[in-house]
């Protein structure tokens, strides 16, 4: 039997699985179109950030009860490594379950330390983008300022400024340097693999809404939230992102759309259906 499609359910759309219409609209559109909804670490990670443990909890059981027999999504930085070590092996594919089948849910006694881990790892991560953001954002900005007026189509900008060689060399290299990743990525890597290309291309997309496309987003997609655009990589069937933020819905639907197969990129509401 085929494997199902992926449904990644972003934490702004999460309310829907906590209420009995939302639930049952999704079983439904999971069995007709043969889906299954795959909670990751960065649901946890975002859901642990709420300082209310009643309802964290809650809302943490809710996730592990659509887990299934499938292990936890771990977090993307672990999904492009993973593909990393894979690529080095002449692969395009790989495993993701190993230590991977841990609960979802803490103790009571670790569910305050869990959510202080949590809050402590996702700010790096977003202050090392922020920095990164900003070199490159600089670059950019200089290098296309002669023809910003020109380039406000995102698939142009990625396909005519971002993936240049040397830009994606460069990207490449200190991706891999910072995953602590053996040797040297090969020079094909972008070529064999469709998660470090959603990776490279995720980032050139935070990079054109925030200092190329002349009208700016209010509040641009954030960096963990368009890294769950990972979780979609090799999936062969049906592909979801399911989200409320509407910056994370118009970056990832003007990025994935057209770019790469079998995706949807989908309102809580047009997945879920109307709510009350």
């Amino acid at each position: 039997m085929l494997e199902p499609g992926v449904v990644i359910i972003d934490a702004s759309a999460l309310k829907y699985l906590m209420t009995p219409a939302g639930v049952a609209a999704a079983r439904s559109r999971l069995r007709s179109a043969h889906l299954r909804i795959w909670p990751s670490k960065i649901n946890a990670l975002e859901v642990m950030k709420d300082g209310n443990g009643a309802r964290v909890k809650r809302l943490l059981e809710v996730l592990a009860s659509w887990q299934g027999d499938y292990p936890i999504l771990p977090l993307p930085t672990d999904v492009l490594r993973a593909s990393g070590l894979a690529a080095l092996g002449g692969d395009d594919s790989f495993d993701l379950s190993g230590d991977l089948a841990e609960s979802i849910v803490p103790s009571d006694e670790d569910l305050e330390e869990d959510r202080q881990r949590s809050i402590g790892y996702l700010q790096p991560m977003l202050e090392s983008f922020e920095r990164a953001h900003a070199r490159s954002a600089r670059d950019f900005r200089v290098g296309v300022k002669p023809i910003r007026h020109e380039v406000q189509d995102l698939h142009a900008f990625l396909d005519a400024f971002w993936r240049t060689e040397d830009n994606t060399r460069h990207q490449v290299e200190q991706m891999w340097s910072a995953l602590g990743l053996p040797d040297v990525p090969p020079p094909d890597l972008l070529a064999r693999s469709e998660t470090w290309r959603i990776w490279h291309d995720a980032f050139g997309a935070a990079i054109f809404y925030r200092a190329v496309r002349t009208e700016t987003q209010g509040r641009p997609a954030g960096f963990v939230d368009l890294m769950q655009l990972l979780y979609l990589a090799g999936v062969q069937r049906s592909r979801i992102l399911v989200s409320n933020d509407h910056a994370l819905l118009e970056t990832a639907r003007d990025m994935m759309i057209g770019r790469y197969a079998n995706v949807r990129i989908m309102h809580g509401e047009e997945f879920f259906g109307p709510q009350g």
